[in-house]
């Protein structure tokens, strides 16, 4: 039985090399002095779950597949109605990253997954409430986190800290 490697598993593979360049060059990052943890430590540990997740990532693309029809694999949605949800992820994180410096982490972070959840969730007003809640909540709660838990400095805005 030949088998023929997808195009998954081509980027999986690819992916693992670039994986594998990175990991290569956290043993060129400066060490600190008088430092607790490395400053390796976060890039590996972040490395460690990027190579579960590859790993994962090639198991899935090396399993069989089921053949879908031709019906299946074609979709009778024009292709901006298809991919709607990324493009408005993307604009939402160019917003973001332009108000990063104006209005600061807090409320540009809020902001920017109140408007991916919107995007992706039902759209009612409603709807748009909770999830505004929530990214104030969740963003709320990491800028705590890493500001008085953590003494990390995080971008503060021009008209809004």
């Amino acid at each position: 039985m030949s088998r023929r490697f997808s195009t998954d598993t081509l980027i999986a593979l690819i992916l693992m090399v670039v994986w594998g360049v990175l990991f290569e060059q956290t043993f060129h990052i400066r060490k600190v002095p008088y430092s607790i943890m490395g400053s390796e430590a976060w890039p590996r540990i972040v490395l460690a779950m990027l190579f579960v997740l590859l790993i994962l990532y090639l198991i899935g693309s090396l399993s069989p597949r089921k053949e879908r029809s031709s019906a299946e694999s074609v979709s009778t949605l024009p292709w901006h109605q298809v991919h709607f949800a990324t493009w408005v992820c993307l604009i939402a994180f160019t917003i973001f990253l332009f108000l990063l410096p104006i209005l600061g982490l807090l409320v540009s972070g809020s902001l920017f997954v109140t408007l991916v959840l919107q995007a992706l969730g039902v759209k009612t007003w409603k709807r748009l409430a909770i999830h505004a809640v929530i990214g104030f909540v969740s963003v709320g709660i990491m800028w705590a986190i890493f500001s008085y838990g953590l003494g990390v400095v995080l971008p503060a805005g021009d008209l809004w800290y």
